[in-house]
């Protein structure tokens, strides 16, 4: 099968590609039934039984929230053989689209994304699960602007080991970068990373080359001060996700 062509997902009417990453590729399309538009990441493996396909599945199962990304339905198909994940469809385009667009977010703007997003993975910590890539391809918007954490592909049990590769350039705690698994704190970094691209444009360098964020042009202390928090170097100085989440909703009138 070439790459550009739809899978056959029985019950869907498949659209364009949306997305491709490592192995999965994600495409738009409609429920029949209904004609509701929806999101179908479809993971490669042997009768869909690939390992990131039914972690992700387990973990979708598990959790809902208005600002994660909800599973639909969850369909085997043949060509080709793997596992279809339909989800909730996001057609306002990412947090990268929409920096790439617009240079920079306000603080307001910022404020308006990362809590509702700091706060989901708040829920999902509760639950004992790291999220392990909150990146700006993995915060998606609806038409009303709700921002929604996507992809949970490489979602772990807190504590559980991989070898598997974690997370997106620019966005990895430097304690995952250096061979540790990643965690809560590690997941609250890529928030504080997220809000660093929000203000600037581009992603947080090091942390031994990086100025304070109170050092950016135009950004509230408030604003720089939890972004500090969130980027420290030592995962013990970073505040757990809900507390971001209430301390940036804190830091400037939403937008």
């Amino acid at each position: 099968m070439e790459a550009t062509t739809a899978p056959v997902v029985p019950g869907y009417a498949m659209g364009a590609l949306l997305g491709r990453g490592s192995s999965a590729t994600v495409w738009a399309a409609r429920r029949i039934g209904d004609g509701r538009p929806v999101a179908i990441k479809v993971v490669p493996g042997a009768a869909g039984v690939h390992d990131a396909g039914v972690r992700e599945l387990g973990v979708l199962r598990g959790v809902r929230g208005e600002h994660l990304v909800a599973l639909v339905d969850a369909v085997p198909v043949r060509d080709p053989e793997g596992l279809a994940l339909v989800m909730e469809r996001f057609d306002g385009g990412s947090l990268a689209q929409v920096v790439a667009a617009r240079g920079r977010l306000t603080d307001g703007e910022v404020v308006t994304v990362l809590s509702p997003v700091a706060a989901a993975l708040g829920s999902l910590h509760a639950q004992g699960i790291v999220h392990g890539d909150v990146a700006p391809g993995n915060v998606l918007f609806d038409a009303s602007g709700r921002p929604a954490l996507a992809d949970l592909g490489l979602a772990h049990v807190v504590g559980e080991r991989s070898d598997e590769a974690w997370g997106t350039e620019g966005f990895v705690a430097p304690e995952v970068v250096t061979g540790s698994a990643p965690t809560p704190a590690s997941d609250v970094y890529a928030v504080g990373a997220l809000a660093w691209l929000a203000v600037t444009g581009g992603a947080p360098g090091p942390s031994y080359l990086r100025p304070s964020a109170a050092t950016l042009t135009g950004v509230d202390p408030a604003v720089a001060a939890i972004m500090d928090r969130c980027l420290a170097a030592d995962p013990g100085a970073r505040p757990d996700a809900v507390e971001a989440a209430n301390a940036l909703y804190a830091a400037a009138p939403a937008e």
